[in-house]
């Protein structure tokens, strides 16, 4: 076997390889829990027989992963404006669980 067929075969393995490594990088970004939230923020109860004047936020979230999943607890902070939410600081103290 001389350099240049050698040289060709590993060329072509190594392309092989990469390839294959690419597949399993998008077949593990594509699987398992993908959560996508959205959020409704003056929500309000419709029927029930009682007129409820309050505003609730509504979140809805949807798996659109492949693997099942539960969610335990939420928490919500509540944020003073947008410079304090960089910097991380909240008006609230304790979350709201």
């Amino acid at each position: 076997m001389i350099t240049a067929e050698w040289a060709l075969g590993v060329s072509f393995g190594s392309l092989c390889v990469s390839i294959a490594v690419a597949l399993l990088l998008r077949r593990w970004f594509g699987e398992g829990v993908r959560l996508s939230m959205t959020v409704m923020a003056d929500a309000k109860f419709i029927g029930g027989g009682t007129q409820d004047k309050n505003t609730y936020i509504a979140i809805t979230v949807t798996n659109r992963g492949t693997a099942t999943t539960t969610i335990t607890y939420m928490v919500l902070y509540n944020y003073l404006d947008r410079l304090s939410h960089s910097f991380k600081v909240s008006a609230l103290r304790e979350p709201v669980v």
